[in-house]
C-alpha cells in the first residue's frame, strides 16, 4: 500500500469511529424498510413512527436492541469506507494525469470504481449486518453474530452472503452520487471564501441528503432480499427484484418504497458531515490535505 493510500485509510477510519453513535437509527430504518405493512412473513414488529419504534425495541428487547449489530457495524463501515476513499483516491489521482486536476471526468471514473469494487468485496458484511439488525429476540453480541453467520450459511451455503448483490450494485451508485455532489458542493461553498471550516461539514450532508433520496428505493428492495423470509422459505414472499418492486407498488404505494427513510436522513445526513469534516481535517494532520489551489 502506498504511504498515501495508508493515510487515507487513517483519515476514512477515524472518521468512521466518530459517526457510529447513531447506529440505533440505523436499526429503525432497516426495520421499517423491510416491513410491508402486511400481518404475516414479517420478521420485525410494524412501526408507525421513530418514537413509536424507539418505544417497542425497547419494551421487547431493552437498551441492547438498539445496540444490535453495532461493533459489526463498525467492523463493515470501516472496511467499505476505507476500502472506497483508497480506491477513490487512487483511482482519481491516476485519472487527474490523464484528464488534468480537478477534472470531473476523474471524479465520475474514480467514484463508479471505487463504489462497484467496494460493494462486491464488502457485501457479504451488509447482508449479514442487515440479518443482524432484524432479529428481534433477546441475542446479542458475539452470541448474535455466531448465530446470523451460521444461519446464513446453513440456509444458503456461501451464496447466501452474497444475496441482493445485483440490486447492492445498481444501489451502490449511492456512493457515486455522493462523492460527485460532495466534490461539486465543496467546491462551491470554497468558492464562497465562507464558513470555510464548515465547508466540509455542509457538503458532507447535503452529499448524503442528495444519495438518499436519489436510491433509497433501490436499497428498500435490498432490504426486502436480503431479510430472513426470503433466504429460508420454500416458498418466499418474492421471487424476484421486479416481483418486490411490482409487490410494493400494488400493494404499499410509492410511499412503501421510502419506509423508513426519515430515520436514513437523521442518521445519514448529520453522520456524514461529521464523517467528511473529520476526513478532511484528518488528511491536513496527516498531510494528505487538498492543495489550496485545488479549487
Amino acid at each position: 500500500m502506498k504511504q498515501n493510500d495508508l493515510r487515507f485509510a487513517l483519515a476514512s477510519q477515524g472518521a468512521t469511529i466518530c459517526v457510529q453513535f447513531l447506529h440505533p437509527l440505523d436499526i429503525i430504518k432497516t426495520r421499517m424498510q423491510s416491513h410491508d405493512g402486511q400481518t404475516h412473513k414479517n420478521l420485525v414488529p410494524k412501526y408507525g413512527s421513530i418514537s413509536n419504534a424507539i418505544k417497542q425495541i425497547y419494551k421487547e428487547e431493552g437498551f441492547k436492541g438498539f445496540t444490535k449489530g453495532i461493533l459489526w457495524s463498525l467492523c463493515a463501515n470501516s472496511i467499505a469506507r476505507v476500502l472506497f476513499f483508497v480506491f477513490y483516491e487512487s483511482k482519481k489521482e491516476e485519472c487527474n494525469s490523464y484528464f488534468g486536476h480537478g477534472s470531473k471526468k476523474s471524479i465520475l471514473i474514480a467514484s463508479i470504481y471505487a463504489s462497484l469494487l467496494g460493494q462486491i468485496i464488502t457485501q457479504p458484511l451488509w447482508v449479514t449486518l442487515t440479518r443482524l439488525q432484524l432479529n428481534v429476540g433477546k441475542m446479542n453480541g458475539f452470541e448474535n453474530v455466531k448465530f446470523t453467520i451460521k444461519q446464513i450459511h446453513s440456509q444458503h451455503g456461501y451464496l447466501g452472503f452474497y444475496r441482493g448483490l445485483k440490486m447492492s450494485l445498481f444501489a451502490s451508485c449511492h456512493g457515486m452520487i455522493q462523492i460527485n455532489i460532495y466534490e461539486w458542493t465543496l467546491s462551491f461553498l470554497t468558492q464562497l471564501e465562507q464558513y470555510r471550516d464548515l465547508n466540509s461539514f455542509i457538503a458532507g450532508g447535503f452529499s448524503k441528503g442528495f444519495a438518499i433520496f436519489s436510491t433509497y428505493p433501490m436499497t428498500t428492495i435490498k432490504t426486502r432480499i436480503i431479510q430472513n423470509q426470503y433466504i429460508e422459505s420454500e416458498n418466499p414472499k418474492y421471487k424476484s427484484n421486479f416481483d418486490i418492486a411490482n409487490k410494493i407498488l400494488q400493494h404499499e404505494g410509492i410511499k412503501g418504497f421510502y419506509k423508513g427513510i426519515t430515520a436514513s436522513l437523521l442518521k445519514g445526513m448529520p453522520s456524514k458531515a461529521i464523517y467528511f469534516f473529520f476526513y478532511e481535517h484528518f488528511k491536513v494532520m496527516l498531510n494528505v490535505g487538498r492543495p489550496q489551489n485545488n479549487y
